[in-house]
């Protein structure tokens, strides 16, 4: 006879609680509940048995086919096909370490940095929701799940996940995939005003530029230049003939969704990244030299096209946009220097709601034009405007820990899991530098795909590095003399 051991008692008072919980759900006909409950399951057993799998679907299917699922459960406050699968990949990474009684992989200081980054928006959010209506309350968390929560969550997972050569590989793949679906999103909405892509929870689009599935045109350009670097990795890390013209496809694919977001922001951010991989990378130097004249002639052809419809204009000369900005600056600034330590409370529409009483600028550029700016068009006044210095300083810290983390020094490129944590560091380091040039100019804090990206990269970066550096020759040695605390 089988006695009853602590893991099987677990696991029937799981099974009794989930029974529970499907059998109110069906006496009050709640039938997403329903829907859902076995999907959890199953997709439980999938994350578990196959996780980095798991975890590709969930960075490549945010941006693109959860959009579809996520129009439905609009009606069930905060659910989100992403937001459900983030604790999941939580329950299956911590599980084991009660059931199994596994050690918990050491901590490392940028993960630390981002728990005290949530304290701070946590405790920004109740300073700014306190006595404020439901549809206030629901926007700020909204904010803070969306631009900390999530992509904190998604470099967790990532880093706390094995992962191979070939694995990666299969991410960077994804991605380009991904990407292809947010070109042909954008093409539709752009030219024939098709919005099948694109999700109803959303603002209408801005049907004068590209901006795909996202409701932002600078943030889905910034999502295409993150692309387009990814790309530039698998191109110069494959020998195949093929491979590499599917990815030169690609990558025109990508600029020319880039081009239609008809915003200076990514156009900039994109060009410092691909200058970064230009100077570090002697491999991808042919193909941006040779993508640099398709695209001086692609210009010159398309030149008077672009006079005409009076893009060049609008977009590229015109100096009056720039005046919104330079008014938000300085009224970000104005309301720094009045709340320097905690700022007005984190939400979505905080800068919005103040900023006529901190209204004022500088020189000849007249407070009048503050009214067209509901952002301070800064991310790191952004940050400073909402949290003040008590979030901003960790804000800053893990910025300086993704900098360290993409180093290229940290491992000798002696085996293809090395040389393949070496090429993701390039392209995480253009990422992060496409990421530096747009954070001047928007915020991008309100841009939820593009950070879960960007920390599910490095998260992948970070377990690289800990595989590599566990490989190096002596490194058993090294933590076998290591003196006990």
């Amino acid at each position: 006879m089988q006695t009853l051991t602590v893991n099987n008692l677990i696991a029937v008072t799981l099974a009794l609680f989930v029974a529970l919980v499907y059998g109110v759900f069906l006496h009050v006909e709640f039938w997403p509940g329903v829907a859902a409950l076995p999907l959890l399951f199953v997709g439980g057993v999938l994350v578990q048995k196959y996780q980095n799998l798991a975890s590709i679907l969930f960075i490549a299917g945010t941006p693109t086919i959860f959009i579809f699922a996520n129009n439905y459960l609009d009606s069930v406050p905060f659910l989100r096909v992403e937001r459900a699968l983030v604790p999941l990949f939580f329950v299956v990474l911590l599980l084991p370490l009660v059931i199994r009684k596994q050690r918990l992989q050491p901590t490392l200081p940028i993960e630390k940095w981002m728990l005290v980054m949530l304290i701070a928006s946590g405790f920004s959010f109740v300073y700014a929701s306190y006595d404020q209506t439901s549809g206030i309350v629901k926007e700020n968390l909204v904010v803070v799940i969306q631009g900390f929560l999530l992509p904190y969550a998604a470099f967790y997972i990532a880093r706390h996940q094995t992962w191979t050569d070939k694995s990666v590989t299969h991410l960077l793949w994804a991605m380009m995939f991904a990407g292809l679906y947010l070109v042909v999103a954008g093409v539709l909405q752009y030219y024939f005003s098709y919005t099948f892509f694109y999700p109803k929870y959303l603002e209408s689009p801005d049907f004068d530029r590209a901006s795909g599935t996202m409701v932002n045109p600078s943030h889905y350009g910034l999502i295409l230049s993150t692309l387009l670097f990814l790309a530039i990795v698998l191109y110069v890390r494959s020998a195949d003939v093929m491979k590499r013209c599917v990815l030169v496809g690609f990558m025109a694919l990508f600029a020319f969704g880039l081009v239609i977001s008809k915003t200076r922001a990514p156009w900039l951010g994109a060009l410092v990244g691909l200058l970064w991989i230009f100077l570090v990378d002697r491999r991808s130097r042919p193909l941006l030299i040779a993508g640099a004249m398709a695209g001086l002639l692609a210009l010159v052809v398309a030149l008077p096209w672009l006079i005409d419809s009076g893009v060049m204009r609008q977009r590229v000369f015109e100096i009056e946009s720039m005046f919104p900005r330079l008014a938000a600056y300085t009224t970000s600034l104005n309301v720094i220097v009045h709340n320097p330590i905690i700022g007005l409370g984190i939400g979505r529409d905080t800068f919005f709601e103040s900023k006529v009483d901190y209204a004022t600028t500088f020189g000849l550029i007249s407070p009048y034009w503050t009214q067209y700016a509901s952002v301070p068009h800064n991310e790191f006044l952004h940050v400073l405007v909402l949290l003040g210095l008590s979030g901003f300083i960790p804000f800053l810290m893990i910025l300086r820990h993704l900098i360290k983390c993409a180093r290229r020094d940290l491992v000798e490129p002696n085996s293809r899991l090395n040389r393949m944590r070496n090429d993701l560091a390039i392209g995480c380091q253009a990422i992060l530098a496409a990421y530096f040039a747009n954070a001047l100019l928007v915020d991008i804090l309100l841009f939820r795909d593009f950070l879960l990206i960007l920390f599910f990269t490095f998260g992948v970066l970070a377990s690289l590095n800990v595989s590599c550096k566990s490989a190096l020759p002596g490194a058993q040695q090294r933590t076998a003399v290591r003196p006990s605390s």
